[in-house]
């Protein structure tokens, strides 16, 4: 996804250039940036919960540190084991500040898909949910664990971890379905991501106005565009339950109790269903923007 998008110039009037870094950021230095810019501003929310931009960096550097610990660096591969919520991009942001590069598992996985995938991307380290009583810590190759959870950690941020993150290494590890096959891990450096958000901001004038439902399931690359492209320029996102997010009458009521703008990936027939149950129901959704509907025939 990354590696293949060109930045674009500058929109003109109307349209909204990202301010600094440059366009050979890191992707935490590209989200960092925003926080400075709009830092009490809602960047997530979830149900009834939400994050400010402030709150995000906070828990992502405490968990950076945490990572660090556990000799995660350039080129580590963290396994993100997380249901969808809050915490799954705290998570993400927590194992990039550390320098590493994750690659999100779906816990709804069998087990054996979970262990090769671990096993093929080298994963030493995976971040999950805080383990019932009597539960085993992982189905896993046995790799270290970090557990997180959903309150906000003790004590002042401390800041980013210092570590030697370059444009050029790897921020995530995506793998295919493995319908054909076995599952292929793709690869992608800071550079290709960063420059991809660039483009996606830039073209669709994302902005501090902006609300952005996110939809993709997180193991596929599309869910980078959803949640990122939209942090990377002061917009808040959405996150539906999973229920909610497979509900199109849920999906329409989200569109128009939290005035969504943008809908960065929705694939066609779901596209449809949600036309469909607007139309019934009456919805104009007035705020509703841009749809981006691909991933189908």
């Amino acid at each position: 996804m990354g590696d293949q998008a060109r930045p674009l110039g500058p929109r003109g009037a109307g349209g909204v250039a990202l301010a600094a870094p440059s366009p050979a950021a890191t992707l935490h230095q590209l989200i960092a940036a925003q926080v400075e810019r709009t830092p009490d501003a809602v960047a997530l929310c979830w149900g009834n919960e939400t994050l400010t931009y402030r709150r995000l960096e906070r828990r992502a550097n405490h968990l950076a540190h945490r990572l660090r610990r556990r000799g995660v660096g350039p080129e580590s591969v963290v396994g993100v084991l997380l249901e969808r919520g809050l915490t799954l991009p705290v998570a993400l942001l927590g194992v990039l500040k550390a320098g590493g590069a994750f690659v999100v598992l779906d816990p709804d996985d069998p087990p054996a898909r979970r262990r090769r995938l671990l096993a093929d991307a080298g994963v030493a380290v995976v971040v999950r949910e805080p383990a019932a009583a009597g539960e085993p810590a992982a189905d896993t190759p046995r790799p270290a664990t970090v557990e997180i959870d959903g309150d906000d950690p003790p004590g002042d941020d401390p800041g980013p971890p210092a570590a030697a993150v370059t444009p050029e290494n790897l921020a995530y590890v995506v793998f295919t379905s493995g319908s054909s096959g076995r599952p292929k891990g793709v690869l992608g450096s800071h550079r290709g991501i960063v420059a991809y958000l660039r483009s996606i901001v830039e073209r669709f004038a994302l902005g501090p106005h902006d609300v952005a439902l996110q939809l993709a399931r997180p193991t596929f690359d599309g869910a980078l565009r959803d949640l990122f492209a939209p942090l990377a320029a002061g917009a808040r996102v959405v996150l539906p339950d999973r229920a909610a997010a497979r509900d199109p009458a849920a999906l329409v009521a989200a569109l128009e109790g939290e005035r969504v703008s943008v809908v960065p990936s929705v694939v066609p027939a779901l596209l449809e269903q949600l036309l469909a149950v607007a139309e019934e129901r009456g919805r104009r959704l007035p705020h509703l923007r841009l749809v981006l509907s691909a991933g189908e025939s």
